[in-house]
């Protein structure tokens, strides 16, 4: 896994993981159910949308809520603290404005609004996506821990078997998560045809430089395999 936490160097990363993954089969109807609590939710999580004003889709959203907070409306999108106050972990101090008690809402499209995804225009692609996800969580797997995949994105997956942060800083590598990670909720999704993506089908290798150092066409053809 790269150490550089560039979309353009992780690009590779989140295609080809994710068409090699499988879903554990003791997490499927897991899997499945969180799906289904999302699509209950998906009008809220729209609504969270309008009032950021951008083209969050609502299943990143729903995915967030599900990581965050297990779907509870009483906690911040950001980090899952009470809403009764302001954030206490990281991000602290969130939302800034206004006064809690905070509306599950109101709450939310901070959230999304501080991590600046509003900006965001590129959702059709799932490597963009993964990439936010796990921005929304932090790169800590990636610069310091590279020989273990984020379970905030595959667990439950293939992939994922243990190591992690059982709290904000503080990895360990006999911890293991026990809840799902977005990748093998946004494929069920995917499959049951409420995501589409555009480069989900391609299997990207890493880019072969020749002996030369030139880059033809020719090379750059022969790492996309449909």
């Amino acid at each position: 896994m790269p150490n550089s936490c560039k979309y353009e160097d992780l690009r590779t990363h989140y295609i080809n993981n994710f068409n090699a993954f499988e879903i554990r089969p003791d997490k499927i109807e897991r899997v499945t159910g969180i799906c289904n609590k999302i699509l209950e939710r998906k009008e809220m999580y729209d609504n969270i949308t309008s009032l950021t004003r951008s083209t969050i889709p609502w299943w990143f959203i729903g995915v967030i809520h599900y990581r965050e907070s297990n779907f509870y409306k009483t906690r911040h999108l950001h980090n899952g603290d009470p809403l009764t106050e302001r954030t206490v972990h990281v991000p602290s101090g969130r939302p800034k404005n206004g006064k809690p008690p905070f509306t599950f809402e109101e709450s939310a499209s901070d959230a999304l609004l501080y991590k600046k995804l509003d900006k965001e225009n590129r959702w059709h692609l799932l490597s963009r996506s993964l990439w936010l996800l796990e921005g929304y969580n932090g790169y800590g797997y990636i610069k310091y821990h590279s020989d273990v995949f984020s379970p905030y994105i595959w667990g439950g997956t293939s992939l994922y078997s243990s190591g992690g942060y059982a709290s904000d800083g503080k990895f360990s590598n006999t911890y293991v998560s026990k809840q799902i990670g977005c990748a093998p909720i946004i494929k069920i999704l995917q499959e049951r045809g409420f995501i589409k993506f555009e480069d989900t089908s391609l299997h990207i290798k890493p880019l072969t430089i020749p002996e030369t150092g030139e880059i033809s066409l020719e090379n750059v053809l022969a790492n996309l395999e449909k």
